[in-house]
């Protein structure tokens, strides 16, 4: 998690699994399943049933822990499990039992040596009652000591030092317990106890170390789709061999039957930024915001279905009165609509470039423009010369890469907080090479991941507040001398410094060293212009959406408007926007080009533009605007639009400064026009 903050206080459920319970508000979305599992879908926690599952991914903690002799752990363990401490007629004995079934010589010789070590006294081996082998120590002071990790026909704890112990011990302590009291059948793996606060102990045990099990009974079962995460983890230091084949096919994020869906009322609620994929881990439970990315070649077979696949007005609902997946979706923000939550992008290489060379543009080309100026997508991706393999992409497409399973270490400047080129020197200095020492340190989800980062080692040091610097200085949302000679620092600078911390660390040098990201979030927290873009509006209507269905809506001044307006005494209406640019796509596009001139990996910006069918943005605009764009491509690494309302649940609109400056501070709830007059909104006209 990067940032959390507070959001607002919202209706809020409380949802009750076989492995937990979580809370949210009505509109949090969690990775979720039919009881069938045929197929996973995003849900928000308000459309939840008890016919859904949710996806439950224990967190192991595998880092930290006080070093502890794993061979002392599994005889614990052991013990724990079949072992007993006991006096009589003198004689006090620590005794470990084999049952003859699960009786073979390693297992003995094990004990033996590992209660010697334990006791500092040589153990013997006897035939104990019944069909049972035993091996025992007579040691008064040790009877003692194991007596206090357990009593003979008692209750018992798991001791706090096992608790304490690094990842190693935990994993050979659990081992002895199931090598001693443990059953690896060909339907269930389980051990037995007699008392249930010991089943739960050892539940909650287990789920420190990342696995799931339930009670069933006087059983401890553990959940069988981790078994190959068991035979990885644990049977390493274990004895007994289970039954039957293990299959390698496992998963990480386990099904979790909901049991109850719990109105708790209003409460505060949080967002929580998390970076790049929006798929993060809460309570143990997997949050699925995310934002995927998917892209096709310009001339690939299947090309032009995809274009039009978020085109959703295309499809028409059965039993809807008519009404396509884009009426409802505007109507219900939470309605599934074909790859919601996807970025679609074409890409474009260097054949397209020699085809259009003389001036001609393709069907598709043509096809692809037009429904991204209709509703947003597919945006464009432009992979040319020494960087047309480098189609993969995140997201929100900042990020460059030839590599499946590679990754970028971002980080983005506030260029509108400094005042000189020196100290912007000198901040991209540390930025750099605090972004190499990321890549030493962060946790990484798979091995494959790891070494396309030890090849590459790709860093983002992005910025933000560029058209705050540009509004300071007397700017337009244009490039100029004074841009040019930072950004040219900006290029330089981060290269040397990132390459100097790798040379002196004995790291590969960097694939990459600069990417902008949209920086939506953090730019609204430093109060400044996110990324390259111009401030949206000086004020405007936001809404948001409560109880998953209900929205509300507020009247704001832009942060970064009111500072500028207040700091520097601008005027409001002399604040260009990206609204005032709409009427304008070549000074956003040539800026864009201007600016990615200095940067190797990409840019994450949408252009604004008018509603489709009005003026600016219409039929006969899609060849003069497909031409612009073909002759800024070279110096593009993509491109994307949003058309004003293109999207229901489009969260700001511009409204004028004194209208929205007079209003602030006041919640209103949007009603539809339908609900009121029969016809108009959700109804059509």
């Amino acid at each position: 998690m990067v940032n959390k903050f507070y959001q607002d206080e919202q209706p809020c459920l409380e949802i009750k699994t076989k492995h937990g319970t979580v809370r949210s508000s009505f509109n949090h979305k969690w990775l979720s399943a039919t009881q069938a599992r045929i197929k996973t879908f995003s849900v928000p926690a308000g459309n939840l049933s008890l016919n859904n599952k949710l996806y439950f991914h224990p967190t192991p903690q595998i880092d930290g822990g006080a070093d502890y002799d794993t061979e002392r752990a599994y005889l614990l363990g052991y013990f724990l499990g079949d072992g007993c401490s006991s006096t009589s007629n003198r004689s006090h004995e620590v005794t470990l039992q084999i049952e003859k079934p699960k009786y073979n010589k390693k297992q003995v010789d094990r004990l033996v040596k590992s209660l010697e070590e334990f006791c500092g006294h040589k153990p013997h081996v006897r035939k104990g009652h019944g069909e049972v082998t035993e091996v025992a120590v007579s040691h008064k002071e040790s009877m003692h000591i194991f007596q206090g990790y357990k009593k003979p026909n008692s209750a018992f704890v798991i001791p706090e030092e096992i608790y304490g112990a690094n990842f190693q011990a935990k994993c050979a302590f659990i081992a002895g317990w199931f090598d001693a009291d443990g059953y690896y059948g060909t339907d269930s793996w389980k051990l037995a106890n007699m008392h249930q606060s010991v089943r739960s102990e050892v539940i909650a045990f287990l789920r420190t170390i990342g696995f799931l099990a339930s009670e069933n009974g006087n059983e401890v079962r553990l959940c069988s789709y981790q078994k190959p995460l068991w035979r990885k983890l644990v049977m390493p230091y274990a004895n007994k061999r289970p039954r039957g084949h293990i299959t390698e096919k496992s998963t990480s994020e386990i099904p979790s039957k909901i049991l109850s869906i719990k109105n708790i009322g209003i409460l505060r609620t949080y967002d929580l930024e998390i970076e790049d994929v929006h798929e993060f881990i809460a309570d143990d439970f997997v949050s699925h915001n995310s934002a995927i990315y998917a892209s096709l070649n310009w001339r690939h077979g299947d090309v032009e279905d995809f274009i039009d696949i978020k085109d959703w007005s295309r499809t028409i609902v059965e039993g809807c009165d008519n009404k396509s997946v884009s009426d409802l979706k505007r109507f219900n923000f939470n309605y599934a609509a074909p790859l919601d939550m996807t970025n679609v992008s074409l890409n474009y290489d260097d054949a397209f470039l020699s085809e259009t060379e003389d001036g001609s543009l393709p069907d598709i080309f043509l096809h692809n423009i037009r429904s991204a100026m209709m509703h947003g997508e597919p945006g464009l991706s432009f992979n040319f010369g020494n960087k047309a393999n480098e189609t993969l992409r995140n997201a929100c497409c900042e990020l460059t890469s030839e590599d499946d399973s590679d990754v970028c270490n971002l980080g983005s400047i506030n260029l509108g907080a400094i005042e000189t080129i020196e100290e912007f020197r000198q901040i991209i200095n540390v930025a750099s090479k605090f972004l190499v020492c990321g890549t030493l340190r962060a946790d990484l989800p798979y091995e494959k991941v790891r070494l396309v980062r030890e090849k590459n080692r790709r860093i983002g040091l992005g910025l933000m507040g560029i058209h705050e610097w540009l509004l300071k200085r007397n700017y337009r949302y244009e490039m100029n001398d004074e841009l040019r000679s930072w950004l040219q620092v900006y290029k330089d600078e981060s290269e040397k410094s990132a390459n100097e911390h790798c040379d002196r660390l004995y790291l590969s040098r960097p694939a990459g060293y600069r990417a902008i990201a949209p920086t939506g979030t953090i730019g609204l927290i430093a109060s400044t212009t996110t990324g390259i873009e111009p401030l949206y509006a000086v004020a405007y209507k936001r809404r948001y959406l409560v109880d998953g269905t209900n929205w509300k809506y507020e009247f704001v001044v832009d942060n970064t408007a009111e500072h500028l307006i207040k700091e520097y005494g601008l005027d409001p209406s002399s604040i260009e926007t990206a609204v005032d640019l709409a009427k304008n796509p070549e000074r956003r596009i040539a800026f864009q080009a201007d600016i990615q001139d200095y940067v190797d990996h990409a840019i994450s910006s949408t252009i604004n533009l008018p509603s489709w069918g009005s003026k600016d943005n219409n039929e006969g605009k899609v060849l003069e605007f497909a031409t612009l764009l073909r002759k800024y491509a070279p110096r593009l690494r993509g491109f994307t639009c949003y058309p004003d309302g293109s999207r229901g649940g489009q969260p700001l609109t511009t409204v004028p400064y004194n209208d929205a400056k007079n209003k602030t501070g006041v919640v209103y709830s949007e009603h539809d026009v339908c609900d009121i007059t029969g016809k108009g909104g959700s109804c059509g006209s």
